[in-house]
């Protein structure tokens, strides 16, 4: 992928992490102990600014 076309993407990765941010706060405390995830880890992922590459982990993995 040249530079162009990386630069061309971000726009659309930065709204997919807004987006995939948005649908993790979402998830109740079940499905988030399910995938390894606490709700402290959630929480400190939604406040993090779009173009920060998103560094939730599942334990275990």
């Amino acid at each position: 992928m040249t530079f162009v076309q990386r630069l061309l993407a971000l726009p659309s990765r930065w709204r997919q992490r807004v987006c995939d941010r948005r649908h993790l706060r979402a998830l109740d405390d079940h499905v988030l102990g399910d995938i390894g995830v606490t709700r402290a880890e959630v929480n400190r992922e939604a406040l993090q600014p779009f173009w920060c590459e998103m560094r939730l982990r599942r334990r275990g993995w």
